[in-house]
């Protein structure tokens, strides 16, 4: 995905959840993030709840997200890709405590 992401005149970086729980890295120079499927949370039907999981209840990470997006302009984005859809539709990546809404765009 990053080598499609390069391609397409983007500049990649791979940040694991760790990487945010721990403070290695933050989101704030960020305009976009992409979910991808791998073998870490995405290998099954209804995989995406681990990310889910784990923005929603671990503090800093849901903090890093939160301020993702209220710093958000119209060139800001967010896609997720195979089986994450449950990323977005669980409710984890809402914003000022609004239900989730996603929006599904098949291309």
């Amino acid at each position: 995905m990053a080598a499609s992401f390069f391609l397409a005149g983007f500049e990649p970086w791979d940040v694991t959840m760790t990487d945010l729980a721990e403070g290695r890295i933050g989101l704030e120079s960020f305009r976009g993030v992409a979910f991808c499927g791998g073998f870490s949370y995405a290998d099954v039907l209804d995989a995406g709840k681990g990310w889910a999981g784990v923005i929603r209840f671990d503090s800093r990470i849901r903090k890093e997200f939160e301020s993702f997006y209220a710093g958000a302009t119209p060139s800001h984005w967010a896609s997720v890709m195979v089986a994450n859809s449950w990323l977005f539709s669980a409710g984890a990546t809402a914003r000022d405590g609004a239900e989730p809404s996603p929006t599904i765009c098949v291309q």
